[in-house]
């Protein structure tokens, strides 16, 4: 049997966290999806 691996969350996952402990308010998180959406996937 094959251990699990951990994938890491995305940062879509942490930003919601984040706004879900209240790390952040509605209008900072909504500014950081828009940029990560407008950011595009990340390079290798």
């Amino acid at each position: 049997e094959q251990p699990q691996r951990s994938v890491p969350p995305s940062p879509e996952q942490v930003l919601a966290e984040r706004f879900a402990r209240g790390e952040i308010d509605d209008e900072e998180y909504r500014r950081r999806l828009d940029t990560l959406h407008s950011a595009g996937p990340p390079r290798s």
